[in-house]
């Protein structure tokens, strides 16, 4: 049995996640969000670096019709 469901990005909730450990100096910050496009695909965006800095970012583009596999 085949599903032809596509899954449709209407609202997404933005991921930031803090990790701190005094100890060995380490303050680094993840950020994840699914993001639409104005094509129907759906842009991963993340986000990663050190607490207080810009950090680097990455954007991959997928096809809408490939998540919630």
């Amino acid at each position: 049995m085949t599903d032809n469901h596509i899954m449709e990005l209407t609202a997404t909730t933005p991921v930031h996640l803090i990790h701190v450990d005094p100890d060995v100096n380490m303050a680094r910050f993840y950020g994840i969000e699914l993001q639409p496009t104005l094509f129907g695909e759906v842009t991963v965006f993340r986000t990663w670096g050190r607490i207080g800095t810009n950090g680097q970012a990455m954007m991959v583009r997928t096809d809408s019709s490939l998540i919630g596999r």
